[in-house]
């Protein structure tokens, strides 16, 4: 046994460790990034559709936007004439 392991303590068990830390980093990493596009998601719902329109979006891409953090480039036609109608 190497006197390493002795003196540390630690002993094989170290890797093991580490990989179930890096999991739960993992985990809570994509926890808070849910939280932040739930955030998102809650304050663009909010907004009246003239808002939306100012910041160049509609309520059809308000998934899409809280999913990549940027407006929609192709948005569906259907979705847009929708859209236009419900604002005029």
């Amino acid at each position: 046994m190497s006197t390493t392991y002795v003196a540390t303590g630690f002993g094989q068990t170290d890797a093991p460790m580490r990989r179930v830390l890096r999991f739960f980093e993992r985990y809570w990493g994509m926890l808070r990034e849910w939280q932040r596009r739930d955030t998102l998601r809650g304050a663009l719902y909010n907004l009246s559709d003239r808002d939306l329109q100012d910041i160049g979006t509609t309520r059809c891409e308000i998934e899409y936007v809280a999913r990549s953090g940027s407006a929609s480039p192709t948005a569906s036609t259907s979705c847009r004439a929708a859209e236009r109608s419900r604002i005029v």
